[in-house]
């Protein structure tokens, strides 16, 4: 069975990679719409060099509502679609936070994997540290708060706000210094 994970976007494309029954990918990440042409390319891409009868699931974590016209579509064209618990995948992005850029792939290798494990062996989902341990959302909180937690100093200094703030004392000493007598 092939599987297709999609990562939805709430502002532009969504990013979709498929699986093959080894969890092994087929292909580059797939970009696209939630459009009929869009869907149907995805469906066509993931078919390609399959068996005709050979069943297909997509897993993707309910973002908004973008998720809606994706998983109808792929519903009526016989695909079992899988929802992921958004607070979990909300904890292993937190987790993989370190290298914001590659979070993304790395979290939906990482949740392929735990959810073909879940459905192959019947097993319940868990969360597990960077060594593989088993750990309780507590834990992973923890681990969270003590690995990737932004100091409030850092946090309040680069702020929108904080700049903006800095941009207008700026702009305020400079404008003195202009309105200066004998300048």
């Amino acid at each position: 069975m092939r599987t297709i994970g999609i990562d939805l976007a709430i502002v532009g494309d969504h990013k979709a990679v498929i699986l093959d029954d080894q969890g092994n990918p087929l292909g580059k990440v797939f970009r696209l719409q939630t459009d009929e042409a869009s869907l149907e390319a995805l469906l066509c891409r993931a078919r390609e060099g399959a068996g005709e009868d050979e069943p297909l699931r997509a897993v993707m974590e309910p973002t908004g509502l973008a998720w809606l016209p994706a998983a109808s579509y792929l519903i009526q064209r016989g695909v079992t679609v899988y929802l992921v618990n958004t607070q979990q995948v909300a904890d292993l992005r937190r987790f993989y936070k370190k290298h914001a850029c590659q979070a993304v792939c790395a979290c939906a290798t990482h949740l392929l994997d735990r959810v073909r494990a879940v459905l192959r062996d019947g097993r319940p989902y868990e969360l597990r540290d960077v060594d593989g341990r088993p750990i309780t959302w507590q834990e992973a909180r923890a681990i969270i708060a003590e690995r990737y937690h932004v100091p409030d100093e850092v946090r309040k200094r680069n702020s929108k706000r904080a700049r903006k703030a800095q941009q207008d004392r700026r702009a305020e000493r400079k404008q003195k210094r202009r309105s200066r007598p004998g300048r």
